[in-house]
């Protein structure tokens, strides 16, 4: 361990009220870290923000076994405190956060922003052994948080779900409302991706041809409110592992383009350009916004806050603008200048 008898000193007292197998968990996490802090010549809580999610994430945890070394990182930094290890008047990093949200921050990749343009490219790529239109259609579904977040609230979607919202005076934009009966804005040529996805009665998914199921017998020039994606295989324990299925789609396209893309990667990225557009058109400056901190949000008198979290709402998301900020925060190298 790096500081190995600083470190060892914490174990013991932080041992003292937590079970064997807790402390050896935190053991673990401090060895991994080892090399980093070596690096950059410092304990873990003299990194600053970047530096500590760097240092994190290089431990190649997952999420859901990280939660006992993150919470005991809090605890380091106050443990080093009161033991007069560091200055109470120190930026701590970890200490800004709950563990949930340095679970976030540390697993939301800030170098994966995919525009709408680099999707639609990708999809353009998609080879002629797969189905095209089927595989843009769910790769933008997944881009618009079409699927609420679980890959089964698509199975019954259909052009039913499409329709048109009066923005103004004159314009209208095409709509999807989801399972969870969320509107959400969508580009008109998605709209038209969805109703060609809804024609077909087959699609190749990688490796085998899915067939459509309950196809009808109209012909296909009367198929208006077929569903436009359609389950690919059994379900797998959809609560525990929502998006399993997407993963393995997903998975397939990579072997054959070698993107790297991810379920992740594709959600939060279409969640900002939403937002990035929707504050474009209500002519927010969101780049300067963003740019100013978030403690900076207040103009004359009001909390400038409510109007970005109106403007979230108008478009279908549940986000608010502090979640938005912490989240996304790195992310403001993508935006355009007002």
């Amino acid at each position: 361990m790096y500081n190995d008898k600083i470190k060892r000193d914490f174990l013991t007292e932080y041992g003292e009220k937590r079970a064997d197998s807790m402390v050896k968990r935190v053991h673990t996490f401090f060895n991994k870290t080892a090399l980093f802090e070596a690096e950059l010549g410092k304990d873990l809580y003299e990194m600053n923000e970047d530096e500590l999610l760097s240092c994190i994430r290089q431990t190649g945890y997952k999420p859901k076994a990280f939660k006992t070394p993150l919470g005991a990182l809090r605890i380091y930094y106050r443990w080093a405190i009161d033991n007069g290890i560091i200055e109470n008047t120190v930026d701590i990093s970890a200490d800004k956060y709950t563990v949930s949200d340095l679970m976030a921050a540390i697993y939301f990749d800030g170098d994966v922003y995919i525009s709408e343009e680099d999707l639609l490219q990708i999809c353009e790529r998609i080879p002629a052994e797969f189905n095209q239109t089927y595989f843009t259609a769910v790769l933008f579904a997944i881009y618009y948080g079409l699927d609420d977040g679980n890959e089964c609230n698509l199975d019954t979607a259909s052009t039913n779900d499409l329709g048109l919202r009066s923005v103004g005076w004159y314009d209208q934009v095409d709509t999807f409302t989801t399972k969870e009966k969320r509107v959400v804005a969508i580009p008109h040529h998605l709209a038209i991706t969805f109703r060609n996805a809804a024609r077909l009665t087959s699609f190749n998914n990688g490796l085998t041809a899915i067939s459509k199921p309950h196809v009808t017998s109209l012909p296909v020039d009367s198929r208006q409110d077929e569903t436009i994606i359609f389950k690919q295989g059994a379900r797998i324990n959809n609560d525990k592992y929502p998006n399993r299925r997407w993963a393995r789609f997903i998975s397939r396209i990579n072997n054959s383009l070698g993107t790297s893309l991810t379920y992740d990667s594709i959600r939060d990225s279409g969640t900002f350009t939403m937002i990035a557009e929707a504050c474009e058109r209500s002519g927010q400056n969101l780049k300067a916004d963003m740019e100013s901190g978030n403690e900076a949000l207040t103009v004359n008198g009001a909390n400038k806050r409510l109007v970005y979290n109106r403007i979230f709402n108008d478009i279908g998301l549940t986000i608010t603008w502090d979640d938005f900020f912490k989240k996304y925060k790195t992310w403001v190298r993508f935006l355009r200048d007002a």
